[in-house]
């Protein structure tokens, strides 16, 4: 509409992203979401009614474009190296200097997770989809034999489930690169490759 101020919604949320995951939920102001955005305290309301919701939306934002890619390594055909590639990722993405320290999603979770408050909805689902994407792997694996039959594919995703959620934690408290690569190996290690199949070198 002529005379109406035009702005990128999506690059909005975006940078309103970046300011719940440098300062969390409860950390970030109206005043660091108005000059994360450029917008104003009432075009700011107008556009998404309220923080709360701006936060659900910067959740969704920062799922499509960072957890996405690393969820797509988890239909390599290989086991090995789609969970290798699983974590590799998600370490590049904690090393990224682009971007603040650890993780907004992982963030949520200890902040506002649970059954109620803001994104409380939205962890629990991004949980399950991790979750599942994982065991879905798994589960491929152990059907190509590629992985042993008894595998316990429920539980090793919940533990890969945390383990990702945890070197989040870890690279927010201070660990750097050989520190996350480390686990990343020891992940791989934790796959109950079948006896007989060869173990590539990760």
């Amino acid at each position: 509409m002529s005379g109406t101020k035009q702005f990128d919604e999506a690059a909005a949320v975006l940078r309103a992203a970046h300011a719940f995951w440098e300062k969390g939920f409860a950390g970030t102001s109206l005043s660091d979401l108005e000059a994360a955005t450029g917008l104003g305290r009432s075009s700011l309301y107008n556009a998404f009614g309220s923080k709360e919701a701006l936060y659900e939306r910067a959740l969704e934002s920062y799922a499509d474009t960072y957890a996405r890619p690393i969820l797509k390594a988890l239909e390599l055909p290989d086991i090995r190296a789609a969970i290798g590639e699983f974590f590799s990722l998600a370490v590049q993405a904690l090393l990224d200097t682009s971007t603040p320290p650890g993780c907004l999603a992982a963030m949520a979770c200890l902040e506002t997770g649970g059954a109620e408050g803001p994104g409380a909805k939205f962890t629990a689902f991004q949980l399950k989809v991790i979750g599942d994407a994982l065991r879905s792997a798994l589960d491929r694996g152990v059907a190509s034999g590629q992985l042993a039959e008894k595998t316990d594919t429920a539980a090793l995703a919940l533990t890969y489930t945390a383990l990702l959620r945890g070197l989040a934690s870890l690279h927010k408290g201070g660990q750097g690169a050989r520190e996350l690569q480390a686990i990343v190996r020891v992940s791989i290690g934790m796959l109950p490759i079948k006896a007989g199949r060869h173990r590539k070198t990760a």
